[in-house]
């Protein structure tokens, strides 16, 4: 088994360049100060949108592990309950087995013969 490793379902954050979406031509005639100001709270919004996208997909992937959760522990119920009941009737079995050998050898023994 050459790649025996789990792979997630889910990818890895990664972190984008965060820039102003405002067009160069809406700022060019701003001072300095200014044009800094609202590019920066036009990458502040930017990020903000990014920060939201982000939570709402692991808010996604967290619905998704719970539902997968869910059937899991389902499943281990009723299995769980099955191999409980197989098991309870086994051990029943196996001692009505044992006590109906036990009796034929003392018979057996005991009484000199078949």
């Amino acid at each position: 088994m050459e790649n025996d490793e789990t792979k997630s379902r889910y990818h890895r954050l990664e972190k984008p360049e965060f820039i102003s979406k405002i067009p160069a031509h809406l700022v060019a005639r701003l001072d300095d100060k200014e044009r800094w100001l609202v590019e920066t709270l036009s990458k502040l919004d930017f990020k903000t949108d990014w920060v939201v996208d982000k939570v709402i997909e692991s808010n996604e992937q967290q619905i998704d592990i719970d539902v997968r959760l869910q059937k899991i522990e389902s499943w281990k119920a009723v299995l769980s309950g099955k191999w409980a009941l197989l098991g309870a009737v086994g051990v029943m079995v196996v001692t009505a087995l044992l006590s109906a050998g036990a009796k034929t050898l003392v018979e057996h023994f005991f009484k000199g013969g078949p």
